[in-house]
């Protein structure tokens, strides 16, 4: 598999060059698109020297579109490529620079205009603008991201994206010397393109920071880390359980299910063994994904095991629960931060995929919540089941490791007034290596087909007639099953 997917990047890479060379810039973004999204599903390398470069090349076919600039003091333009409401980080942070006083520009898509209430409402009366993009991709999409560079002409801009999207990092590499650009590293463990396209990396924990610094060779000087809080409702009201729980203890955990898992089934042994010592204990999961491990502990564990879906009232559900076990060998972040916020202790593995709790917790090692093997995770769920007066002492530590709303505003307004945070990073040597196996080891040929041949990549699919082929092939099998 890996020959293969090696031999595409490099082949959608030089369609890219080729794209370039004859100005067919439509096909250059395409080919850049493709490259980057297989790159971040695949994850073997966190940055691309040739696509990079590749984007350099555009940048300089968009300057002249940017002249006469004169930044606005205390304007803020805030890029969102995501466009989520509550998830991820962009209220929390325009929350802050609306409470900061900075007059702020809200960048993002046409298609997320009336899908953050809860954005518009923490907002409300404030400092910003909304300003929507109509132009869906490619060229057209950098030149009117930079049409509102110019119409609002702030003095400093974050960047807030996915990892794929080439327009925000042309668009944000011509602003180069223009505005002070952060770059919010909302995923600092796999790949993204746009290595030029900022001044600061701004990365929630150390564990990103020796990331970039190392795979992805950001000089330490461009270096910042703020951490960040959970956003939540606490007033939203417990929606229950479906299941009747009387007297028996809840071990919870949740997130997406790709991170459950290992060649070794880590994870899933560490539950039955916890289970399997506790008759009055029940299981909860709450998320999406390969349920196969869940199917397996229900049927060894009859009507002790139960799986939802996502809650809106999380931060409820972490208060009806009694321990939180994580995810394994990839750690949810939001997920840890609900369960301190609500007193319950998050019990981690720590894996040297993921570097534990770092950025999550403040002083994450004087807990005593993570463990280096699955033996010690099992005999401490098994005290903290059994002797309540021991859980209630490590409970009473856990409510104050979570970053405040107020902290964190204080410590943006520091990074954007004086170029720095209080939080302090040592970088040192680090090692990916197994977490990237397990990308690769989940990476098949049907995801292949799926990145390279797909709605956003049509321009390409002449120069890939047997994978579209093949596509169209698996797609009709499929239906044919069903």
């Amino acid at each position: 598999m890996k020959e293969k997917v090696e031999k595409c990047l490099k082949d959608i890479c030089q369609q890219a060059q080729k794209a370039i060379a004859n100005n067919n810039i439509e096909k250059a973004y395409t080919a850049i698109y493709t490259s980057a999204d297989i790159q971040y599903q695949w994850n073997q390398t966190y940055t691309d020297d040739a696509l990079e470069s590749c984007i350099k090349q555009l940048v300089s076919k968009k300057r002249h579109l940017v002249t006469d600039y004169e930044p606005q003091e205390n304007v803020i333009l805030f890029y969102d490529g995501f466009g989520l409401d509550t998830r991820g980080l962009a209220l929390i942070y325009l929350k802050a620079l609306c409470d900061l006083n900075y007059s702020v520009v809200y960048v993002a898509k046409e298609k997320v205009r009336n899908r953050q209430p809860e954005l518009h409402k923490v907002t409300a009366n404030k400092r910003i603008a909304f300003h929507y993009l109509r132009q869906k991709k490619g060229d057209a999409l950098t030149t009117e991201l930079l049409q509102a560079f110019c119409k609002h002409q702030p003095q400093v801009a974050f960047f807030y994206t996915e990892p794929s999207d080439v327009e925000a990092c042309v668009a944000f590499g011509v602003m180069t010397g223009k505005v002070r650009r952060y770059q919010i590293n909302l995923t600092d463990h796999a790949f993204w393109l746009g290595r030029n396209a900022f001044d600061y990396c701004v990365e929630f924990r150390e564990y990103g920071a020796c990331v970039s610094h190392k795979y992805r060779h950001i000089p330490e000087d461009k270096i910042r880390l703020l951490s960040y809080y959970p956003y939540f409702d606490k007033n939203v009201p417990f929606d229950g359980f479906p299941f009747d729980v009387g007297n028996r203890q809840i071990l919870f955990s949740g997130g997406s299910l790709y991170k459950t898992f290992d060649d070794k089934r880590t994870y899933y042994h560490m539950v039955e063994d916890i289970m399997q010592q506790h008759n009055d204990l029940l299981f909860l999961y709450a998320g999406t994904g390969d349920k196969s491990g869940l199917i397996d502990l229900q049927n060894k564990f009859p009507d002790r095991v139960f799986v939802i879906d996502e809650r809106k009232d999380l931060y409820a559900v972490m208060q009806h629960i009694t321990l939180y076990l994580n995810t394994y060998p990839m750690i949810g972040g939001l997920m840890t931060q609900y369960a301190a916020v609500a007193g319950k202790l998050p019990l981690t593995l720590v894996s040297n995929m993921d570097n534990s709790l770092d950025g999550l917790l403040l002083n994450h090692k004087d807990l005593a919540v993570e463990f280096q093997d699955k033996e010690a995770v099992v005999a401490e769920a098994n005290r903290l089941l059994s002797d309540e007066d021991y859980k209630r002492g490590k409970e009473e530590k856990i409510v104050k490791s979570v970053i405040d709303e107020n902290r964190f505003r204080e410590e943006l307004g520091r990074l954007i007034e004086d170029g720095n945070t209080d939080f302090i990073f040592h970088l040192h040597d680090i090692d990916t290596s197994a977490f990237r196996e397990s990308y690769m080891y989940r990476f098949s040929i049907d995801d292949l087909l799926r990145l390279v041949v797909n709605k956003y990549t049509v321009l390409l699919w002449c120069d890939y007639p047997k994978l579209v082929f093949y596509r169209l092939i698996r797609k009709v099998i499929r239906l044919f099953h069903k």
